[in-house]
């Protein structure tokens, strides 16, 4: 973790002293020219949440805090651009400005820097897209079909795990 942090630095000097990826057309979410969803969901068995994504430096983004409704994320602010996001027992760490997060003691690049408006942490479609469902590891999923990220509870984790773990059962019939 140390050798990953000491790392930080040199990733984020190769960030910004590297061209920027560039950036399709800053068009409307969800316009008909755009591929980027309006919004997307967050549910679990007993509430869905539309989360609207917005263009924050012409890249898709989503407010953190909206997410809290349905998924136990926690967003603590360190200094002027630091953050650290806690979810499904895992922790990530990033900096605003910076296309970087640490989970697990790994760098993972992001398709556009987080950033904060304000108080409000925003970060990239991509982020609820993969991020979180890798860093929870049990408990989100996200549907690319659905643009909805699901979360379920421990109780549904193990009986999903435990059903997986049953053998199929199979009825036979005379003569088959």
């Amino acid at each position: 973790m140390i050798a990953l942090l000491a790392a930080l630095p040199i990733a984020f000097q190769l960030a910004s002293a590297a061209p920027a990826p560039p950036v399709a057309p800053a068009v409307a979410p969800g316009s008909p020219a755009s591929p980027v969803p309006a919004a997307i969901t967050v549910r679990d068995a007993r509430r869905a949440v539309r989360v609207p994504v917005a263009l924050v430096g012409g890249a898709p983004m989503l407010r953190v805090a909206a997410l809290a409704p349905v998924l136990a994320i926690q967003v603590q602010r360190e200094g002027d651009a630091g953050f650290r996001l806690r979810v499904g027992g895992a922790e990530l760490r990033g900096t605003a400005g910076i296309p970087f997060v640490v989970v697990r003691d790994s760098m993972r690049q992001l398709a556009a820097a987080p950033a904060f408006r304000g108080a409000e942490l925003f970060v990239p479609l991509q982020f609820v897209a993969e991020l979180l469902p890798d860093a929870a590891r049990t408990g989100v999923l996200w549907d690319p079909a659905k643009r909805e990220l699901r979360v379920f509870s421990p109780g549904q984790v193990q009986a999903m795990a435990a059903a997986r773990r049953e053998p199929e059962r199979r009825t036979v019939r005379g003569g088959e």
